[in-house]
């Protein structure tokens, strides 16, 4: 769910939130509403956009929530009744504040499948297609394992796990564990519109099974004998933030646990497991959990 605030000149009295996303028709409808003062007189309508037209209500703000956050008064707006297609806005008929527009109809999902791949796409380490550019090329190291102190193995790829910059086994099986599964409940949902690099050009493969083996790929690496198992890619370095990063205030100086963000020829660390894990689920393997293991 992707949830926005109105905007306004001024600071609003109530703040209005719905699915940005949109709702099917059937769905459960709830958007919130939060303010500092009790808001108990208010009651919401849901309008037409662009006309304006009231298609539901008005109707009254449920019980306060109590605290969240910084605001005292929190409440929900229920309009699961209004079933109709179209685009729409919350207004409040007292306070007069607005949310953004959203969507009600059978279609309100369908395309937002493809923003979270992009997002993906945007979070590849080695050749990211979002900047064209290459990163993190030389990982990297061994620490605190059974190999000798920063013994070198190829373990470039795979996805930043967040802005820090660190990659992990376990989240990126958890992803690539989700998208197979997705792409087998959904096969005729998943556009082609990019190859296995992520760069824009249709390659007969459906992204999301290209993103699937990007994860994969790297996956392998981090499993590159019997026994033997890679865990976690980062050091230090990794927690810079994008502020230091951009005005260059960081170098590879030995001691130096500064580190920009996607600049090439930087090493990291690998924290070394021999431990065997289960790498599947019945979906992906098509057998039990536990059945699917390293060798």
């Amino acid at each position: 769910m992707l949830l926005h605030s109105s905007a306004a000149a001024q600071t609003p009295a109530v703040y209005v939130r719905a699915n940005q996303i949109g709702y099917l028709p059937a769905d459960v409808k709830i958007a919130v509403a939060f303010s500092h003062r009790p808001a108990d007189d208010e009651t919401f309508e849901v309008v037409e956009v662009p006309t304006g037209r009231t298609a539901f209500g008005p109707a009254p703000l449920s019980a306060n929530y109590g605290a969240y956050a910084n605001f005292a008064f929190n409440y929900q707006l229920d309009f699961t009744a209004l079933k109709k297609k179209g685009r729409y806005r919350l207004r409040l008929t007292r306070s007069k504040e607005v949310s953004l527009p959203f969507t009600i109809g059978p279609n309100a999902y369908n395309t937002h499948h493809e923003s979270l791949l992009g997002f993906m796409r945007e979070q590849r380490c080695g050749y990211n297609p979002f900047l064209d550019e290459v990163c993190h090329r030389k990982d990297g190291r061994s620490a605190y394992g059974p190999m000798p102190e920063s013994t070198y193995a190829d373990v470039s790829g795979g996805w930043h796990d967040a802005a820090d910059q660190l990659r992990y086994l376990l989240t990126s099986g958890n992803a690539v564990c989700r998208m197979l599964f997705a792409f087998e409940e959904n096969k005729g949902k998943y556009r082609d519109d990019y190859n296995a690099l992520g760069q824009k050009n249709a390659n007969g493969i459906p992204d999301i099974l290209d993103e699937a083996k990007w994860g994969l790929d790297w996956m392998l690496k981090m499993h590159p004998a019997a026994g033997q198992l890679f865990h976690q890619v980062g050091d230090d370095r990794d927690h810079i933030s994008a502020a230091s990063a951009q005005h260059g205030r960081m170098d590879d100086r030995p001691g130096d646990h500064r580190r920009p963000e996607r600049r090439p020829g930087l090493r990291q660390h690998l924290h070394v497991s021999l431990r065997r894990v289960a790498l599947g689920t019945r979906s992906v393997c098509g057998v039990p959990i536990g059945s699917c293991r390293v060798p």
